[in-house]
């Protein structure tokens, strides 16, 4: 195996080094190889992997741009002079985001009129926001604004059968038309009622699981037989478990949706402790009515396995459950006594408010509305600094996966500086 670098340097043609083929003895030259030399005319120099060449020996400009760095000149020909300047003031915004220094604009931190303007009409009073993009927020500031603000999209690996959206919209959809039906038999999650609901299980699964390839897009190869059978098996035990739960809860609404297309109930209107308003639209995915006809349990079901704490939604990393169950009260008019993530594959509520009193006189969900509108007032006045959530606080932190770690060269610097600006 080699490298052939076809660079007309005065010195002849570089051949980076190993110069030896795939079974490790020395190279033989190839009929191209030696018809490049005859065309050419010019010796071989054989060079490191990743050499640098000095100034004399660049092949292009970018070439002895990189020399004259390296050899610290003071000068540089007039041709090189705007790529010149530019390097040296990008040289000195990544020395100042590796400082301890205070935080420059180059942080996150949009100050420049006509950013905040563009902003301002982006992001302005009537805009409607969705929990989700809020969780973003809450997660990491920057990663807000590579995919809202930037709206740079993650460029996605080809997966053999579901991927993991399709896979979490497919289980949605299952219960989804699980509960209806159980709803409309008059039918509580219970041991006496188990067989029939995993009747009705069964029935939306095969209805479903047939047109699943065709609704969102992914062939139906091999695999999909399998994957059939381990979703089944994967909500058969989550209707066992529910099954076993004493309870007074029945289904009442299914994918609730508010202020989106095609929806019945207009999005909702919040106001935090400071003022601050903004509309919220969403999906509920399941709100749940107890035999008294006198409470509701507000569930956002979740298709991995991350589990939530109170802290996660009060820091605001998870606002589904505080949020919903605010906006379930208001466009139902009827009290949420209660709101947790209801984990599939675990088989377990999660980030799970007690509001006896009422979703509205809760003080974890005022924290949370609070926090919220924080982060509305954050996005409006162009803050977004490289700020992860810490790994001990949740789920939902920084990590190798991120898209956007290439992006965002986040360190130890950047996240003091930014937790000394940001509220």
């Amino acid at each position: 195996m080699f490298w052939l670098v076809l660079s007309n340097c005065r010195q002849g043609l570089y051949l980076s080094q190993p110069r030896l083929d795939e079974s490790g003895a020395p190279w033989q030259p190839s009929p191209f190889w030696e018809a490049v030399l005859e065309k050419t005319g010019t010796p071989v120099v054989d060079v490191p992997v990743a050499f640098t060449p000095a100034v004399d020996e660049s092949a292009g400009p970018a070439e002895l741009l990189v020399a004259l760095a390296n050899s610290r000149a003071a000068t540089v020909p007039p041709e090189l002079m705007k790529a010149w300047q530019a390097a040296q003031h990008s040289y000195r915004v990544m020395s100042l985001r590796g400082s301890w220094a205070p935080a420059a604009e180059f942080e996150g931190h949009l100050r420049a009129p006509e950013l905040q303007n563009e902003l301002a009409a982006r992001y302005n009073p009537n805009t409607t926001w969705s929990a989700s993009r809020l969780n973003v927020y809450g997660a990491c500031p920057f990663r807000f604004f590579a995919e809202s603000v930037l709206q740079l999209e993650e460029r996605l690996d080809p997966e053999e059968g579901l991927n993991g959206m399709q896979r979490g919209s497919l289980l949605h959809e299952v219960l989804e038309h699980l509960h209806r039906r159980i709803q409309a038999e008059g039918l509580a999650l219970n041991p006496e009622n188990q067989a029939a609901a995993l009747q009705f299980l069964e029935g939306a699964c095969s209805r479903l699981f047939s047109r699943a390839p065709g609704r969102y897009g992914f062939r139906p190869s091999a695999l999909w037989r399998y994957e059939q059978q381990e979703l089944r098996r994967l909500l058969r035990a989550l209707v066992d478990w529910e099954c076993t739960l004493e309870t007074t809860y029945r289904p009442y609404y299914q994918e609730l949706r508010f202020g989106v297309a095609g929806a019945r109930l207009g999005r909702y209107r919040f106001v935090d402790s400071q003022g601050t308003d903004f509309y919220l639209h969403g999906v509920i995915d399941r709100i749940d009515r107890d035999a008294t006809r006198e409470a509701l349990r507000v569930l956002d079901y979740k298709s991995g396995s991350t589990s939530y704490t109170s802290q996660d939604l009060m820091a605001g990393r998870a606002l589904q459950a505080p949020l919903y169950a605010l906006a379930a009260e208001g466009l139902l008019g009827e009290r949420v006594v209660e709101s947790a993530y209801l984990l599939i594959p675990k088989r377990e509520f999660s980030g799970k408010l007690s509001t006896p009193a009422g979703a509205g006189a809760s003080r974890e969900i005022q924290t949370a509305l609070d926090q919220a509108g924080q982060f509305v007032r954050n996005i409006c006045q162009g803050e977004f600094p490289g700020l992860p959530s810490s790994p001990a606080a949740g789920s939902l932190a920084c990590t190798a996966y991120c898209a956007f770690t290439s992006l965002c060269r986040v360190n130890r610097q950047s996240i003091s500086k930014a937790r000394r600006v940001t509220p």
